[in-house]
């Protein structure tokens, strides 16, 4: 079957995993939040809409803070964005290099990729 193959398989085994993710979670009680039994998105929105309408009515001084508390983490992250935009870039000009060299070592490519990323998740 080759390329068509593969990516068949590919999307497969990414559909199995997402509907046996989901029906974990279901199981779980996780995507159900504690208030009327209302699903996550519609909690989240009700939350939002009372931040929203709260953050207008803050003082100068308490939005200074949240912006000094956002600046921190921004700067706390900026070492981690920058690491991982730095690794997409590896991991695309690779994966383009391999393309040049044929399917087979695309195939590999992804295969080493794959392993590599399944193992750095895992420690």
């Amino acid at each position: 079957m080759g390329i068509k193959g593969a990516a068949v398989a590919t999307s497969f085994s990414q559909l199995c995993g997402a509907l046996l993710y989901g029906s974990l979670l279901l199981r779980k009680g996780v995507l159900k939040s504690n208030d009327n039994e209302e699903s996550i998105p519609k909690t989240v929105w009700k939350k939002l809409k009372q931040i929203v309408s709260r953050n207008s009515e803050d003082s100068a001084e308490l939005k200074q803070k949240k912006r000094a508390i956002s600046l921190t983490i921004l700067r706390a992250n900026a070492a981690m964005i920058l690491k991982q935009g730095s690794l997409l870039l590896g991991w695309a000009y690779a994966t383009s290099r391999a393309t040049r060299m044929g399917h087979a070592i695309v195939a590999a490519h992804q295969m080493g990729l794959s392993l590599w990323m399944l193992f750095s998740y895992a420690l």
